[in-house]
């Protein structure tokens, strides 16, 4: 016998109906700010954008202040660069930025 034992395809499952299909696939996709994502996804538009601190100087030369969201903004900065970085409480201040106001670590 020359042919090779145990190299069955197990049979197809049976295709899910696309309502389902649809649901699954999405529950894979962005809900929210991430630390690598720099826009929100699936939120209402009224909703407060939560903006990762990395991305600060990028979002706030069109912004300049809150008037640009319905809810206004938070800007959520790592542990990691909040206790790490010098002169970290004086960065933010220049950028307009306060902790528990307008700015959380997460």
């Amino acid at each position: 016998m020359s042919k090779k034992q145990g190299t069955k395809k197990a049979p197809a499952a049976p295709k899910l109906p696309l309502l389902l299909e649809r649901k699954i696939y999405k529950t894979g996709q962005t809900r929210g700010a991430d630390d690598d994502a720099i826009f929100q996804n699936r939120v209402a538009r009224n909703s407060t954008v939560l903006i990762p601190y990395n991305y600060w100087e990028t979002i706030y030369v069109p912004l300049k202040d809150e008037s640009g969201f319905e809810r206004g903004f938070i800007v959520l900065i790592s542990p990691e660069t909040f206790f790490s970085k010098e002169n970290i409480q004086e960065e933010m201040i220049s950028r307009g930025l306060e902790l528990g106001v307008n700015t959380l670590i997460f």
